[in-house]
């Protein structure tokens, strides 16, 4: 199935009544392909590879990727969310030709904490409260 032909089923299965006005739509109506790598190791490392049927499909992708990270960034204070400030700050997103390259990772200490909330989280929904008589 096409990329956007995918976006655009995906959108109808969530109730959009016109998926053409979803930007997950407009976002596949401009790539041929997209592709993924990570590494997990100490740090999580990935990469999101895309090409853009035209140079200007992909000059437009890769700005709105830059601009979803600003809006991420402006979000968040420093004492909230520094592990995920650490997150955005390194991602990188270039645009050359037809080709859109985002490059992030996640430094180890920063997936330390995710980790460690992570577990607390779990650990508290396991430890409900026992019934009422």
């Amino acid at each position: 199935m096409a990329l956007a032909a995918l976006a655009r089923e995906t959108a109808r299965s969530q109730g959009i009544p016109d998926p053409t006005q979803s930007p997950a739509v407009h976002a596949m109506d401009a790539l041929l392909s997209v592709a993924f790598q990570g590494k997990v190791a100490a740090s999580v490392d990935f990469s999101l590879m895309g090409e853009a049927g035209e140079e200007a499909k992909a000059k437009d992708l890769a700005d709105a990727a830059r601009s979803l990270v600003a809006l991420a960034r402006m979000g968040m204070s420093q004492d909230q969310a520094r592990d995920w400030l650490e997150f955005l700050d390194g991602i990188g997103i270039e645009q050359k030709g037809t080709s859109i390259v985002l490059r992030g990772s996640v430094p180890e200490k920063a997936m330390s904490r995710f980790a460690a909330t992570a577990r607390s989280a779990s650990r508290e929904a396991a430890a409900e409260p026992p019934p009422h008589p």
